[in-house]
């Protein structure tokens, strides 16, 4: 998993099949403890077998001072990334056969039903995903079995689970920041996983407590499918953006000649930057894709922070006033306009900028 994948989230258990095994805490199921020679060469097995697959799909979960939960599947090069967030948003991002599909859900009782928008190949799929705060792609079967066997010292135990499985008491790798796994279930009969408990360790500090559940291979792993009604990128209009505050609502008016409004989609809090909810409105060339030029405006409620960057600069544009620099080869900043809160992300050259953010207009319904 990526930084900013254990940074945001995790999830969706139907069932937490890990939360309350003999494993966590001892019980009367379980068995006299076996050489750890044994339960390191089961562990060896599984991640054999999980890697062998062409397809995967699991369940994580993750319980800190809030909660997130994801469902993650990988068939080949199609993927998807099904997250819920604790303040009621939900975001899903599927790949099949080239084609990127997001839906991004506020779950705000008068923004009416969140559209799947459909991103074609040659628009710049990876760059808009980006754009919408995650890198949201599933891991392949072999990095799956190599996050669930990761961390493990050694094994100092194995206990019967039930239905054919053992649970490896492990002892974890020390980490200052990352995952050290307590323990993980195998299916002895057919050498695979069936989940993994871990902590999430902050500067040493445990922070959260991780689970991975429904781990299946193969013709078991969730299928990935086209969804029903979606939209194309250009013109979309989230019904959700249009449930927020006026004030937040708003474009820059003096975009350059043949730019136009690309995509507005609701964030939630947790899929962006654990604050407020926010709109992504997306500006580009009319008709091309966003390689040849693009701006991305993300607008919050008054109140809402926007904090510098590292190695930022002061930056107006006009009476607005905050900062300018730069990340991963693009140019962003931040700006105060009339109490809203704006962060931008874009191709521009900081030149063009000062004129471009200078002056709004009430984004087009």
């Amino acid at each position: 998993m990526t930084a900013r994948t254990a940074r945001r989230r995790s999830v969706v258990l139907a069932s937490v099949v890990l939360l309350g095994l003999p494993a966590c805490g001892g019980g009367s199921s379980a068995e006299p403890t076996t050489s750890s020679g044994a339960g390191s060469a089961l562990l060896r097995a599984a991640t054999r077998a999980g890697a062998a697959s062409d397809a995967v799909s699991f369940q994580q979960r993750t319980i800190s001072a809030g909660r997130a939960e994801e469902v993650f599947a990988r068939r080949g090069d199609d993927s998807l990334v099904a997250t819920e967030y604790d303040d009621g948003g939900r975001n899903e991002v599927r790949r099949v056969d080239g084609t990127v599909y997001v839906r991004s859900d506020l779950r705000l009782t008068a923004g009416g039903p969140a559209p799947w928008i459909r991103i074609d190949a040659g628009v710049d799929a990876d760059r808009w995903i980006d754009l919408l705060g995650d890198d949201l792609l599933a891991p392949t079967p072999g990095e799956v079995s190599g996050l669930l066997a990761a961390g493990v010292d050694r094994v100092t135990a194995v206990r019967r689970a039930g239905a054919g499985a053992r649970t490896l008491i492990v002892r974890p790798v020390a980490v200052a920041d990352g995952e050290r796994p307590t323990s993980i279930r195998i299916r002895r009969t057919r050498p695979a996983f069936v989940g993994r408990v871990a902590g999430l360790f902050v500067d040493g500090e445990r922070v959260a407590r991780r689970t991975y559940a429904a781990v299946r291979w193969g013709d078991r792993a969730a299928a990935i499918t086209v969804p029903a009604g979606t939209v194309a990128i250009d013109g979309v209009r989230d019904p959700q953006v249009l449930a927020l505050p006026a004030a937040v609502r708003r474009a820059p008016a003096a975009l350059p000649a043949g730019w136009g409004l690309r995509a507005a989609v609701g964030i939630t809090p947790s899929q962006g930057d654990g604050t407020c909810q926010q709109a992504l409105t997306l500006y580009a060339p009319a008709g091309r894709p966003l390689a040849d030029g693009y701006l991305a405006v993300y607008l919050k409620a008054a109140g809402c922070p926007t904090p510098a960057g590292a190695g930022s600069a002061p930056f107006t544009a006009g009476a607005n006033a905050g900062w300018i620099g730069q990340d991963a080869g693009s140019t962003v900043g931040g700006l105060t306009v009339d109490g809203v809160s704006v962060r931008f992300r874009t191709s521009l050259p900081e030149r063009d900028l000062a004129s471009v953010l200078a002056t709004w207009t009430p984004l087009p319904a």
